[in-house]
């Protein structure tokens, strides 16, 4: 019982630090091919979410931070905020 105990801390320890993830702006995808952002809005939009995590994948290759950021909002299935930084027409309408 007590192993049980010390790996749910462990990972309590580990999604905390995942929330610290400093926020994404769209503009810090400006650098990322035009092709991969409208193919990772696309999964977004579709809700095609292994899709989308196959494409951060290709990012994490050139720049880990980043894929770590989107990572993030993918876990959380925040399709809002990945529609926002992926430049989605119609992100934050809903509110």
């Amino acid at each position: 019982m007590l192993g049980t105990a010390l790996c749910l801390a462990e990972d309590t320890g580990q999604a905390a630090k995942d929330t610290n993830v400093e926020p994404l702006a769209s503009e810090d995808l400006a650098g990322l091919p035009e092709a991969l952002r409208r193919d990772m809005l696309k999964a977004v939009e579709d809700g095609d979410m292994a899709e989308l995590r196959a494409l951060i994948a290709q990012i994490r290759e050139t720049d880990a931070g980043m894929a770590s950021k989107l990572k993030n909002l993918a876990d959380q299935y925040d399709y809002e905020g990945l529609s926002r930084v992926l430049g989605g027409e119609n992100a934050g309408l809903d509110e």
